[in-house]
């Protein structure tokens, strides 16, 4: 469900590996990325894993 292919978008990719350590949230992830802002990034994040990075993030913890 929630799969992101890292070679058509690295930068999302790595976000979701943020998410997935846990480290951090939001704008540090965005600005790490080289995203301008955190409702940027999070609106590509959506558009290519289906859901923002809090659900993402959310989903993660539950099948852990």
């Amino acid at each position: 469900q929630f799969v992101v292919d890292r070679r058509a978008d690295p930068r999302i990719g790595r976000g979701v590996e943020f998410l997935f350590v846990g480290e951090r949230r939001g704008l540090p992830v965005a600005q790490t990325l080289g995203f301008g802002d955190a409702l940027y990034f999070s609106r590509r994040f959506r558009q290519k894993t289906g859901s923002s990075p809090s659900q993402y993030r959310k989903a993660l913890v539950l099948h852990l």
